[in-house]
């Protein structure tokens, strides 16, 4: 190529030259963790392409979950039944559950009713944010609608005194939203870089801290 001298006749450029067992053993090494460093890339991306689809496609159809919730329900109303024998116990049990149930609004109310225009909505067709909320409930913990949502489930599974049924309450919300907040945060950390990021480090994804309201 362009500036490159032939070497001298009966020379070897080093570059060509025998290699010891040291050098050998270190370029095996580096082929290695660069194959190893290639199969996991190519392992992952998959995945993460797979969650974020299935996110989305569970986004498109969250407004539809209290349907799938009502056909659970029904069935575990079919099993009800008191698990005291004393009425007082059972009352107590009832107004507990209503209780967490009741939270769950709360925690619905506080972040619905105090968030900006554009940056929460009941969109289904795709991911839509004009701005980052970070204030108020959002301070407090990254997904509050998603988790008030699975403290009224909980709290109405636990009413139906069904071990199956509050069981299966705490999978599904799990498996559900997961993949939901997957791909929300996915869109999040594209659109708003460093600034989504910052608060992702500060704020929780589930368990609120409170310390963090503003």
């Amino acid at each position: 190529g362009a500036g490159l001298k032939p070497a001298p006749t009966g020379t070897t450029p080093a570059f060509y030259g025998p290699r010891s067992q040291a050098e050998l053993g270190n370029q095996k090494k580096w082929c290695v963790k660069r194959t190893l460093r290639k199969t996991e890339s190519s392992s992952s991306m998959p995945l993460q392409e797979e969650f974020e689809k299935t996110g989305e496609y569970f986004f498109r159809w969250r407004s539809y979950l209290p349907l799938v919730m009502a056909v659970l329900f029904i069935l575990a109303v079919a099993h009800f039944r008191y698990p005291f024998a004393n009425h007082g116990l059972d009352l107590a049990w009832d107004a507990g559950c209503l209780a967490i149930a009741l939270l769950g609004q709360v925690v619905r109310f506080f972040t619905v009713g105090f968030v900006p225009r554009g940056t929460s909505g009941r969109n289904t067709r795709g991911q839509v944010a004009e701005a980052l909320n970070t204030t108020g409930m959002y301070a407090v913990v990254r997904n509050p609608i998603y988790l008030g949502n699975f403290i009224i489930w909980f709290g109405l599974s636990l009413f139906m005194k069904s071990v199956w049924f509050t069981t299966v309450i705490i999978l599904f919300f799990t498996i559900f939203y997961e993949r939901i907040i997957w791909r929300e945060e996915a869109f999040l950390r594209q659109k708003f870089g460093d600034t989504f990021m910052q608060w992702a480090d500060a704020t929780p994804a589930i368990i609120p801290k409170f310390k963090n309201w503003r």
